[in-house]
């Protein structure tokens, strides 16, 4: 039939564009299609691969056809498998993802995003620590508890964990075993960081953090990119957003998001920068603030970077809404600039 004389690559691209349900309809078309969804390597099970179409109790259901569908997708899979990604808003029956973590960890998987909607937060199960192959990691909503006999991802290059839970000794112990990890984000639930990371390129960090220290900040040698969101009336955060680039000789983008809690040190703040006149941003090339309001603080940190970034090329300014836009860029062209092709980028608060 013209289904089973498509060539290997065109059937591949069409199989990877579909929904894990649809695919596996497929195998009715021909032997070779049969084949060909049975040794899938990226197994994305989204709010896709389900339908409560015609379902007159859609929270169990939901829950049985889930499970039935990612049970047979695994139990008929043939072939390597790269990546897995679960992330489906209507599951929450944590409980059947240990037998699949298990499944995956004898065969060589490249790739795991575990992402819990609903219900509690799921505890990584051992057999998540014997993925060896595993170079892409993201967890979120899960809890972690490292085994006393873990000997690190050795392949691990990214990482991502957003709302776990897991203490600054585990944090530490999972990263500093991780010697070829360039890329690293934590968001919420984690306050303090204590890690080495030689060779870590890309950093972000998102949240309220109590206390950040790598190594003796001495193991940013490789960052070239750090994303942080950042209470511009905190000395603490401010000081520790300081220290890390200047532990990062080779940085060269910086980006932050203003955030607001509720205390006021402004007056702190103002003295913060009148005192600490450091060239520790000579290597940024473009640095962007997101969520900008035009406070003080905002903007004596925005005219502190354009008088002391001399390499800088792009600065790019996105206000928190359109109310203040028209006296923000006002304000912020009559700033001084140390680098004579920087160049000023105002974006549309209402674009994401």
């Amino acid at each position: 039939t013209r289904f089973s004389q498509l060539p290997g690559h065109i059937t591949d691209k069409i199989l990877s564009r579909l929904p894990i349900k649809e695919a596996v309809r497929t195998r009715i078309l021909s032997s070779k299609w049969r084949y060909k969804c049975s040794s899938l390597p990226n197994l994305v099970f989204d709010d896709r691969c389900t339908s409560t179409t015609g379902i007159h109790s859609p929270q169990l259901s939901l829950n049985e056809n889930s499970v039935k569908i990612i049970d047979e997708v695994l139990l008929l899979h043939t072939g390597s498998i790269q990546k897995f990604k679960l992330s489906h808003k209507g599951f929450c029956t944590t409980s059947n993802i240990d037998r699949w973590i298990l499944h995956l960890s004898r065969v060589s998987i490249e790739s795991i995003t575990l992402v819990v909607w609903k219900g509690q937060n799921y505890k990584i199960p051992t057999s998540l620590f014997n993925c060896q192959k595993l170079m892409d990691l993201k967890l979120i909503r899960c809890v972690i508890k490292i085994p006393p006999r873990f000997e690190g991802f050795k392949n691990l290059r990214s990482l991502y964990l957003l709302r776990v839970e897991l203490s600054p000794d585990s944090l530490e112990a999972l990263i500093s075993q991780c010697p070829l990890l360039k890329d690293l984000s934590l968001v919420e639930g984690i306050t303090r960081v204590n890690v080495k990371a030689c060779n870590l390129e890309r950093l972000l960090l998102q949240g309220g953090f109590q206390d950040v220290v790598f190594g003796v900040m001495n193991h940013l040698k490789s960052v070239t990119y750090l994303f942080t969101c950042i209470d511009f009336n905190s000395v603490e955060e401010i000081w520790t957003i300081m220290c890390l680039i200047r532990s990062s000789p080779l940085l060269k983008q910086v980006d932050f998001k203003a955030r607001t809690e509720k205390r006021t040190t402004v007056g702190l703040a103002a003295n913060y920068w009148e005192d600490h006149q450091s060239s520790c941003f000579q290597q940024v090339r473009v640095a962007s603030l997101d969520n900008i309001s035009g406070s003080q603080p905002e903007l004596r940190f925005i005219k502190f970077l354009l008088s002391h970034l001399r390499g800088l090329q792009k600065m790019r300014i996105k206000p928190k809404n359109r109310s203040e836009d028209g006296k923000l860029v006002r304000e912020l062209l009559r700033f001084p600039r140390t680098s004579a092709q920087a160049e000023l980028i105002f974006l549309d608060p209402v674009n994401p």
